[in-house]
């Protein structure tokens, strides 16, 4: 065969001292109960007084280790083999040859140590803590064991590393030497295996191990006298190999340099500042440490003075103790540059920074000429799984026998139920029952509700009759409420000031005297014949100057004075003085006639008028002004209208009329004061005014204003007449009539027309809170149409203002028109417009009758009604919206559970309603398949399915649904389903292939169940009979409707009950859950049927006939299930037997002929390698290919092993492969890998045996299980859709009264 060609420096890979040992492979297998070693450590276990330990739980490993020497051809290798391996001794006896030395670490932080330094080996040979005692108490036992035995139960038991050291002469005749060449033609000297055999815990209790060797000059513990540094000179390189990587065989390297030539580059390279790895022999650590040295020593002395220096200087140190010894030290310096305490030229730490940043630079730069190498990572082929598998004690199987009927036939149906409505016209075989009403009941139903319709609206109507007839005199609502007498108290107020700016505050009278001036008037008062006349006054009015009262006498009266007093200003000699004048004591004097006329015409009579604004003319709806000069509003702030423009037949519309009465009504006056005049040749020269008390003017007020409003019921609709008796009658009556009239018509259209009621799809207790919000609504219209009628009139404003009147003097006027609130032209349709009155202006009195003045505030005020009424009227809103809801109440019941009306009455005297149930129910196939079938008890389904191609098809053949039952006990009835499977397998290749459908009712339900009906399809509900296009044309305003019209337009079919698979697929439903490019969708058999048959529509209910929304039924399923998944299995095991068998007679048996293989290294020769792939060219046709990928494929459907792992089984697979294929393996890991394939076979084989008994015991001849899976009686509650009621034979109202 050809020689192994070997490059690169040699010296490096085979050590340059001492050879540095080579781990070819490390055999990992179980540790047998007969295995010499299990009696050592049991007894080592007794007499420690620890547990026995089982060997199940130990795990036996032999490393495959060689050396190579270099030579050349002038080298003899036999001086060297007896010096080196032969067995001599020194003169203290002592074996001279080299020792071969295994270090087993599990613990990772030793493993970590040892391959970033050799010095490790000292410390990590030495014993642990405590180990020396546990050491003397096992040699002082007396019993035979060896300390290899001990070295063996102290590794297990972790009171000490693993340390193997065995000397090569104990390998004398065994190991042999063969030659091989280098690169250059060299001779270089390879010895055979030398394998070391350890134990220790099974792999599944170690987390990690790592084995090491090395080569040393003698034993580890002879070397252990020596320091560390001493001791490590005595060995060679370390190698070594990841056993068990975090619980798991280690199946890549650890990371490793590779150089240009593909060979391994044992030493540390150095990483540049580019990132790239360079060997380190001519140029690294050291000659870069030695620069850096060199340059920091310049500056030490400096730097014991200068600690900016001294801090920079050991920065660098820091660094080259750090990473000197690992490959970034270059980079590493690089970064601390940037740390430098300072970078200035001008300071000494600056220059260092310079010199240091350019050595760094250098030396980069030397080192991008070294060789380059790479890190790389391999998969790691020299670990050979040898444990023998015991699949007895890791078969897994999926089946679960703690599973019920339910939990493959659920309980559970999701169903519906719709009404549907058969003509009368279907022949009889689809028409099988009756028309839902009486066709006669038409017009009584329909006179019955308007019955209750005009009772319940005549009832409204007269509530507010009586409403409003209680706003007479005698009725009080609206007169006593709160908002009337605040409206009262206001305009009383209001005139009692006003009358208190024509008297004195004090004592309530003024005398008003013609006198040029207060002079005059004094002097006038002092003559005792007016004297006399106002005492009479007094005496006739009960107030005034003349009053005598307990405290103080008649103001003239000499008998009552009291010496050195002054009462009401008079002196005590009787005369008045200037202060009865000028205090405003009770004389006022007027300077002219015209003064005195105006004070008798507007104060003595009727001073004050009350008035509403009009809200028209009676003609054109407006108030407006003639077109005069003062035609608008600032002519008329002018007084620039005359009086006959406003009081004396103006002309509007050709319509003879007073303007004043255009615009207003004045209600009445109010007086405010007592008078007495008095009289001089013929004129009156003096008037008394006493003002009346606050409670007659009060009461004066309170007279007008009940009189105003109340409103009789014989008003005249004359906008030109009275004013707030039409807005009241008319605004409230007007809107009550409005609501019955929406109201019924609104009833009346629900009634004739139920395809748009609102009603549509609600609930009793949906169409209850209807009705009630439908009275509030009512209510809220009619309260929005009397405060838009009421609140917003200007016409409901009441005005309390001086009295306009015409008064002369000649030809000038003495009392002008005012006008308050006025807007000319004003349109009445907008109710933002204003509309005021005319009031008396007096220009030339009232700045002598009353102090200062009077502003316009204190001419008029005005107070609204509207408040008031609407306040009031809320009462009636409340009692019409609580007779309404007791309408609605008994309104209801025609509509209950219906949209029955008239036009219903002529749909349901024509159809017969019936109700179509049907659902979904579901079988749990693939539940079945996996947990509860014959397979499942011998194989781990789930697996089989993810793996296993084809396995889908192959249970979907051997597993069958033959029959399915759907019980319905409520309404007794049974629906069947066959299967051809229940009669022929071999014709059950479609799980969806059913060949009959059988559909049986049991004795009682005649009458209940329809097995076929002819109902109008497309979609059609009962609504849809109410469409304009079918009314009868002939009875239409009857709201009468053509049946046989809407039959025809959507059509008749004949439909029949009957039960089905259905293929389904869930909206939205996440399709991660399943491996690979699998879906739930597409894979997961949850079989689903579909069912329906048609009950009479009186029936529906008969589960709970207390529940009229929800039907209610008793359900049980039955599926009989056949099961032939035996053959699956049995042609599963012949698959793996047939495979074997080739792999045995195609593969292993030529493989293992002496001439294929190198018995020196076990690998396979060129000649057999050529021979067996020129045979089979194909990958997949080899029979080693085959044999592995069926053989990890099985393990893990029938076992535990890789725990359904995919990336453990391509590992394994893999690893396999890569072992025992030509190219790579050896004949050593065939027949491994073959030992465990035969142990399967055979494990296949018993499971053969076992199912064909299993098989005879619970299957029929045809090896076929019949299995019958119920679900239980359950409740299925579902609603009715579109049910309008049951009427058939009905002889009432729709609601069965």
């Amino acid at each position: 065969m050809p020689r192994l060609i070997f490059k690169g420096d040699t010296n490096e890979t085979f050590g340059k001292f001492l050879p540095t040992p080579i781990i070819d492979s490390i055999i990992i297998e179980n540790v047998e109960p007969d295995d010499p070693v299990a009696s050592s450590l049991q007894r080592i276990a007794t007499v420690l007084g620890q547990p026995a330990i089982d060997t199940v739980n130990l795990t036996k490993y032999s490393a495959n280790m060689s050396v190579f020497f270099n030579s050349d051809d002038n080298f003899s290798i036999d001086p060297l083999i007896e010096e080196l391996f032969n067995y001599s001794t020194d003169s203290s006896g002592n074996n001279e040859s080299l020792y071969i030395n295994l270090y087993i670490l599990k613990n990772q932080i030793a493993i970590d140590q040892l391959k970033e330094n050799k010095f490790a080996l000292k410390s990590l040979a030495s014993p642990i803590a405590g180990a020396d005692s546990f050491q003397s108490e096992f040699e002082g036992s007396g019993l035979p064991l060896s300390n290899t035995d001990f070295d063996i139960y102290s590794g297990l038991e972790g009171i000490s590393n693993q340390v193997i050291s065995i000397p090569f002469s104990d390998f004398e005749d065994k190991i042999t030497f063969s030659p091989d060449y280098d690169e250059d033609g060299n001779p270089i000297i390879k010895s055979s295996y030398v394998t070391i055999t350890g134990y220790t815990k099974a792999f599944t209790s170690i987390e990690n191990m790592t084995i090491f060797a090395c080569v040393s000059t003698e034993s580890v513990a002879d070397l252990l006298r020596y320091s560390d540094a001493i001791f490590a000179l005595n060995f060679s390189d370390v190698s070594y190999e990841n056993v068990v990587d975090n619980n798991n065989l280690s199946i890549f390297s650890d990371p490793v340099f590779i150089d240009v030539n593909n060979q391994f580059y044992p030493n540390t390279p150095l990483q540049a500042l580019n990132t790239k790895y360079f060997k380190v022999e001519n140029f690294g650590p050291t000659e870069i440490i030695n620069s850096l040295n060199a340059l920091t020593s310049e500056y030490r002395d400096r730097a014991l003075t200068d600690s900016m220096l001294s801090e920079a200087i050991d920065g660098i140190d820091y660094v080259i103790a750090m990473y000197s010894n690992t490959s970034e030290l270059l980079p590493r310096l690089n970064r601390y540059k940037e740390l430098f305490p300072s970078k200035s030229g001008a300071t000494t730490t600056g220059r260092l920074y310079e010199r240091f940043r350019i050595a760094v630079a250098n030396s980069n730069t030397t080192l991008l000429g070294q060789e380059e190498v790479v890190k790389r990572i391999f998969r790691n082929f020299k670990l050979i799984d040898a444990r023998a598998t015991n699949f007895d004690d890791i078969s897994s199987v999926s089946f679960d026998e703690t599973l019920t009927d339910s939990d493959f036939a659920y309980p559970l149906a999701i169903e519906s139920n719709v009404a549907k409505y058969v003509p009368e016209s279907s022949s009889k075989a689809l028409f099988p029952g009756s028309t839902e009403i009486d066709s006669g009941e038409l017009d009584r139903l329909r006179g019955e509700f308007t019955s209750l319709l005009d009772r319940k609206m005549r009832a409204i109507r007269n509530e507010g009759s009586e409403f409003f007839t209680k706003l007479e005199l005698g009725g009080g609502r609206l007169r006593n409420s709160p908002e009337v007498r605040e409206v009262i108290r206001k305009l009383a107020d209001f005139a009692d000031a006003y009358a208190l700016n024509f008297v004195d505050d004090y004592n309530g009278w003024r005398f008003y005297l013609k006198a040029e001036d207060k002079e005059e008037a004094i002097d006038m008062v002092n003559v005792w014949e007016l004297g006399s006349v106002l005492q009479r006054l007094t005496d006739d009015l009960g107030a005034g100057p003349g009053s005598t009262d307990s405290d103080a006498g008649s103001l003239f009266d000499p008998s009552s004075w009291s010496p050195d007093e002054t009462e009401f200003g008079i002196s005590v000699r009787g005369t008045p003085t200037e202060g009865f004048y000028s205090e405003g004591k009770g004389l006022r004097h007027c300077t002219t006639n015209k003064q005195i006329q105006s004070l008798v015409q507007n104060l003595i009579t009727d001073p004050l008028t009350l008035s509403v604004p009009k809200r028209g003319d009676g003609v054109t709806g407006t108030s407006t002004l003639r077109e005069t000069s003062a035609g608008d509003a600032e002519g008329v702030e002018d007084y620039e209208l005359s009086i006959d423009d406003i009081v004396v037949d103006g002309t509007s519309e050709g319509v003879s009329f007073p303007l004043i009465a255009y615009l207003q009504e004045n209600i009445g006056t109010i007086d405010l004061f007592k008078h007495g005049l008095v009289d001089s040749e013929g004129k009156t020269v003096g008037v008394l005014l006493v003002k009346k008390p606050y409670d007659d003017i009060y009461a004066g007020v309170k007279e007008l204003v009940l009189g105003a409003i109340s409103a009789t019921l014989d008003i005249d609709d004359d906008l030109g007449t009275t004013v707030l008796d039409n807005i009241i009658h008319d605004t409230v009556i007007d809107s009550v009539e409005t609501l019955i009239e929406n109201h019924s018509s609104a009833m009346m259209d629900m009634f004739e027309h139920p395809s748009t009621s609102p009603f549509v799809g609600m609930t009793r207790d949906e169409r209850t809170i209807w009705a009630y919000e439908w009275a509030k609504t009512m209510r809220i219209d009619l309260e929005a149409s009397v405060t838009a009628g009421i609140g917003t009139r200007a016409s409901l404003q009441f005005y309390l203002a001086q009295t306009f009147r015409i008064a002369y003097s000649g030809t000038n006027v003495i009392c002008q028109p005012a006008f308050a609130n006025y807007v000319s032209s004003v349109d009445i349709a907008e109710p933002s417009s204003i509309l005021g009155v005319i009031y008396g202006d007096w220009p030339s009195l009232q700045a002598r009758i009353a102090d200062g003045g009077l502003d316009m505030e204190e001419r008029y005020t005005q107070a609204n009604l509207s408040d008031a009424i609407l306040s009031t009227f809320s009462e009636l809103a409340d009692s019409i919206e609580e007779m309404l809801t007791e309408f609605m109440d008994e309104a209801l019941e025609y509509f209950s559970d219906t949209e029955y009306d008239t036009g219903g009455l002529s749909v349901l005297s024509n159809i017969d309603i019936v109700v179509k149930k049907s659902g979904f129910f579901f079988y749990d196939m693939e539940k079945y398949m996996r947990r509860g079938s014959f397979i499942s008890r011998f194989v781990n389904v789930d697996r089989m399915l993810r793996t296993m191609g084809l396995s889908h098809e192959m249970l979907n053949n051997a597993v069958q649904v033959a029959q399915v039952h759907s019980f319905n006990l409520t309404h007794k009835t049974n629906m069947i389903l066959n299967s051809p499977a229940s009669t022929d397998y071999e014709k059950a290749s479609d799980p969806t292939d059913f060949d009959s459908m059988s559909f049986e009712c049991q004795l009682g339900a005649d009458g209940q169940v329809y097995k076929q009906v002819g109902a109008i399809e497309g979609g059609f509900r009962y609504s849809d009979f109410f469409s304009t296009n079918f009314l009868d044309d002939s009875t239409a305003e009857l709201g009468d409707y053509n049946i046989e019209m809407a039959a025809s337009t959507y059509g008749v079919q004949r439909t029949a009950s009957h039960l089905v698979m259905r293929n389904y697929n869930f909206t939205d439903f996440a399709d991660s859950a399943l491996y690979g490019e699998q879906t739930w969708r597409e894979n997961y058999r949850l079989l689903m049927y579909y069912y329906q048959m048609f009950l009479d529509d009186d029936k529906i209910f008969l589960g709970d006939p207390t529940d009229t929304e929800y039907s209610n039924n008793k359900v049980m399923l039955r599926y009989e299930i056949h099961d032939s998944s035996y053959h699956v299995l049995n042609a599963i095991i012949q698959k793996y037997i047939i495979i074997y068998e080739e792999f045995i007679k195609e593969y292993v048996e030529p493989a293992s002929e002496s001439c294929a293989y190198d018995e020196f290294n076990m690998q396979f020769n060129s000649f057999f390698v050529e021979g067996i792939l020129s045979k089979f060219p194909d990958a997949r046709n080899q029979p080693w290919y085959k044999m592995v990928s069926l053989h990890v494929l099985y393990v893990n459907m029938f076992t535990d092993l890789f725990n359904g792992s995919n990336s453990l089984m391509l590992d394994s697979a893999n690893s396999v492969l890569d072992q025992i294929k030509p190219e790579t393996g050896t004949l050593e890991a065939l027949l491994n890998f073959r030992e465990q394939a035969e142990k399967f076979y055979e494990f296949l084989l018993v499971i053969n045996e076992s199912s064909r008994i299993l098989a005879n015991e619970i299957c029929n001849p045809s090896r076929v299980i019949v299995e019958s899976h119920q679900s239980g009686v359950f409740d299925v509650k579902s609603p009715v859709v579109d049910f309008v009621g049951d009427f058939t034979d009905t002889t009432g109202t729709p609601d069965g009264s």
